[in-house]
């Protein structure tokens, strides 16, 4: 699975949803400074040639929840509609 920002700057894909705060590979996830509307897709068939959207929702900035650290390589999603 992937999320993926709705609003992008570039006209690429982002490649993971890592929200990386140690690694040297940069992420343009990890700029979200604000919730920003994302919709979560699966690739499907053999070859994974297909994508279907399966959920919106907002991409929120932030290391913690509820208190507790979110570990690396995750990010905090506020999911609003299941497709």
């Amino acid at each position: 699975m992937q999320l993926v920002p709705t609003m992008v700057t570039q006209t690429t894909i982002l490649p993971s949803c890592v929200m990386s705060t140690g690694h040297k590979v940069h992420y343009p996830v990890d700029d979200i400074d604000m919730p920003t509307p994302c919709y979560l897709v699966i690739r499907y068939v053999i070859k994974n040639i297909h994508i279907r959207e399966v959920a919106i929702g907002f991409a929120i900035p932030g290391f913690q929840y509820h208190g507790h650290d979110i570990l690396e390589d995750y990010c905090r999603v506020k999911v609003s509609t299941v497709v």
